[in-house]
């Protein structure tokens, strides 16, 4: 186990505060007492049948309901997942970024066939803030909640060069680009949820939730192109995989 510090804004007390990250093959944080938890992979590629996942961040609430954040360290094959299967075989809700993606290698590297309840940030902003193509997590941050331009402050990381090392020797600045993937899920699906409501959108936004999974599980299978699609050959299956950037 490895334990390390990171930074997160407080959009509740609008400061920096820093926050312990646990690192390890296993999951050790107790969730029994969560409602939801926020989840990222980060991959060697994005054909789920084909590449590998190196690490899952979560992020969670403990008892006080303070953010909490561990990683699942798992590209050397050797990693427990029975706490990461429980997780997903219960009905707490399951907070993404861009779920398609993270959701077909959750499939494939557990077993697990992933439901419902699941909540993906990036596709509900598409479709509650249809008045702006703008919805990465920097700018939902700054225009639902006033937070500073510089919170997540991403970088364009060399991720495989640096994932094929031992976590003991991964920079701080991976370390927090990791954390930010996750720390602010849970209060921007809540926000969105609430703008949801108002624009009389919130039936179409628990429709697509509820079919996320089993596009998921299509792509987790190999199915990646639009196969509803009256125009759709089986031949395109060999011109790769057509799911957008998660980033």
């Amino acid at each position: 186990m490895l334990k390390t510090k990171a930074k997160y804004y407080s959009l509740q007390e609008k400061k920096w505060q820093e926050i312990e990250i646990v690192i390890d093959k296993k999951l050790n944080f107790d969730y029994s007492h969560c409602s939801w938890f926020a989840i990222d992979g980060e991959f060697t590629g994005i054909y789920a049948q084909r590449d590998k996942d190196v690490l899952w961040t979560i992020a969670s609430e403990d008892n006080q309901g303070n953010l909490r954040v561990e990683m699942l360290y798992t590209y050397q094959n050797d990693a427990d997942l029975s706490v990461l299967k429980d997780l997903l075989l219960s009905d707490k809700e399951k907070l993404f970024w861009y779920g398609v993606l993270d959701l077909a290698f959750l499939m494939n590297r557990t077993g697990v066939r992933v439901s419902h309840p699941v909540f993906d940030v990036k596709i509900a902003s598409r479709i509650v803030r249809t008045y702006t193509p703008e919805h990465n997590i920097d700018v939902l941050l700054t225009s639902l909640f006033s937070a500073p331009s510089d919170v997540t402050n991403k970088k364009e990381l060399k991720l495989s060069k640096e994932f094929g090392i031992p976590p003991q020797e991964w920079s701080e600045t991976l370390h927090q680009y990791n954390v930010n993937d996750v720390a602010y899920l849970r209060p921007i699906s809540v926000r969105l949820k609430e703008m949801a409501r108002y624009m009389n959108r919130e039936e179409i936004l628990n429709s697509m939730h509820r079919a996320l999974p089993e596009i998921a599980y299509l792509n987790s299978q190999g199915f990646y192109r639009d196969i509803f699609s009256p125009s759709y050959n089986d031949t395109d299956m060999q011109s790769g995989i057509l799911i957008p950037s998660k980033r």
